[in-house]
């Protein structure tokens, strides 16, 4: 057993002497500051939410299964900690135990700073842990699946195609202007069940002839249409599929049950979507209304801020000189 080095009382306001700085002074280290968080921009995270009522509404999908008469934490709480966690780049239960006094994410989540604590981490692991299935299911009796996806040419589909091929080399060969056209037909692959419809785009220009092939069950009746505005923005949804993990951890598995990872992935879900209604709609005429969820967490959400619970209000002070003042006051002041 390590020994405790804590030290309580007097020893808390003890100055120390600390050689990691380059200056020519001594410099002398305490832990005396007041009540401070480094997540003060955590504020428009929860100010989104509560205009939207998105964790609220998820909470409500989840049946309550605790003893209500023991009940510390509430489940639309225990969902905005941990939302919030993972906005601010906490993706772990286990952070909940580092975070659980943080004023600003108590007030957050709708706790005056005084108050008890948020959530530890065994608290929050349970939660994933139950109310996963309930969830799973719910979503899947909702959701309907269509796909959209490319396809490599083979010789049965350029047969396919034969005619619309020639039709655009003839009449490049004729113009010396750019072709583009598009065509429809079924084909089923020796390894599919059944036919589906496939999309054929061939387009001739300076650069030779170019043939691509796509698969989809979309309805829409205009085939260039769906090549162009759902196969072609792809690469959008790529990008936002790589926000998702590097911004709010949604790869992570670190659970042992796949229901608990699930559960997690619609937590980040949940994080994604507020943090996304922040940079849109809140900082839209400012710098940040393109920049990476990482970069709006660095410049907006680690903002530090003194915290004062005082007897008829709380105070929180940001800094004066704060860069992002200006649309912090406008979204968090009261219309």
């Amino acid at each position: 057993m390590c020994k405790d080095t804590t030290k309580k009382s007097n020893d808390q306001t003890e100055l120390f002497i600390s050689d990691a700085f380059r200056v020519e002074k001594p410099v002398k280290v305490s832990f005396t500051a007041p009540e401070l968080s480094n997540l003060g921009g955590l504020s428009l995270i929860a100010k989104s939410d509560k205009e939207s009522g998105l964790c609220e509404k998820f909470a409500s999908l989840i049946p309550e299964w605790r003893n209500e008469t023991l009940l510390v934490h509430s489940l639309p709480q225990l969902v905005r900690q941990r939302v919030y966690q993972i906005a601010a780049g906490f993706e772990d239960a286990d952070d909940c135990d580092d975070l659980r006094h943080d004023s600003i994410l108590k007030m957050c989540v709708g706790r005056t700073p005084n108050n008890v604590p948020l959530a530890s981490q065994p608290t929050m692991t349970r939660l994933a842990m139950f109310c996963s299935h309930e969830v799973i299911t719910w979503a899947a009796q909702q959701n309907k699946v269509r796909f959209i996806t490319g396809l490599s040419g083979n010789q049965k589909l350029n047969q396919l195609a034969s005619n619309l091929i020639s039709e655009v080399k003839a009449e490049y060969a004729k113009t010396k202007k750019d072709v583009l056209r598009y065509q429809e037909f079924q084909y089923k692959a020796s390894s599919w069940t059944h036919e589906e419809r496939v999309i054929v785009k061939v387009e001739h220009n300076v650069q030779g002839l170019n043939v691509r092939y796509i698969v989809t069950n979309f309805k829409d009746r205009n085939p260039r249409r769906l090549y162009e505005k759902k196969y072609c923005k792809r690469g959008d949804c790529e990008l936002y599929i790589k926000e998702m993990k590097n911004g709010v951890y949604s790869d992570r598995m670190s659970c042992h049950k796949f229901s608990a990872n699930q559960f997690r992935l619609y937590l980040s879900a949940l994080a994604y979507i507020l943090l996304q209604d922040v940079r849109h709609k809140m900082l839209r005429k400012s710098s940040l209304k393109a920049s990476t969820l990482i970069t709006l967490r660095n410049k907006i959400i680690f903002s530090p801020v003194k915290v004062t619970e005082q007897k008829t209000q709380i105070r929180v002070e940001f800094q004066p000189k704060h860069p992002k003042r200006g649309w912090i006051h406008w979204n968090l002041k009261v219309a």
